[in-house]
């Protein structure tokens, strides 16, 4: 299927579920907007992915109080409609500072790390080693990111709807 002349954003594209999906559309001939708060991840994708033209990175966050001005500068600069969202922001909630040899993937460092991996990094050696208080605020952190997302993306998916097909798909699996 061609995506030619469609906008898509992928929320938690710079992961490495969400850079698959990001490779993907930008081969069906989507122009791929994703964020992060990290401007490092945001060069490794462009780099990892040969710096497609259609690739839109933006500096910024969906989280609550921030993801209206991010989806602001994305789409109010030359990209007004948006076709696609393909929400992936996974939080590993049994994720730890350091795992043998993936430590890098999943440790938390500033500035590197966006909140899809570096929400809720708990000292807790297990999943049942959690409180249910903690396991319940990991997971409405979660909900929080795709809700925040969702709220602000809806809309312009709306907008485009009038005359284009759109949608919205929810990909959930290791941080639900």
């Amino acid at each position: 299927m061609s995506l030619a002349n469609q906008t898509c954003w992928v929320v938690g594209g710079v992961g490495v579920v969400g850079r698959g999906i990001t490779r993907g559309l930008l081969q069906s001939g989507a122009t791929v907007i994703v964020n992060s708060r990290s401007a490092d991840r945001l060069e490794t994708l462009k780099q990892s992915l040969d710096n497609p033209k259609q690739l839109v990175t933006i500096h910024g966050s969906l989280l609550p109080g921030q993801a209206s001005e991010t989806v602001r500068k994305a789409l109010d600069d030359g990209n007004k409609s948006l076709n696609h969202v393909v929400s992936h922001g996974a939080v590993r909630w049994w994720a730890r500072p350091t795992m043998g040899a993936f430590e890098n993937m999943y440790e938390y460092r500033p500035g590197v790390c966006d909140e899809t991996y570096s929400l809720n990094i708990r000292p807790q050696d297990t999943l049942l080693g959690m409180t249910c208080q903690d396991f319940m605020s990991s997971s409405a952190q979660l909900a929080t990111l795709h809700f925040s997302a969702a709220q602000q993306l809806v809309p312009r998916l709306l907008e485009t709807a009038k005359t284009t097909p759109s949608t919205f798909t929810f990909v959930t699996g290791d941080g639900a």
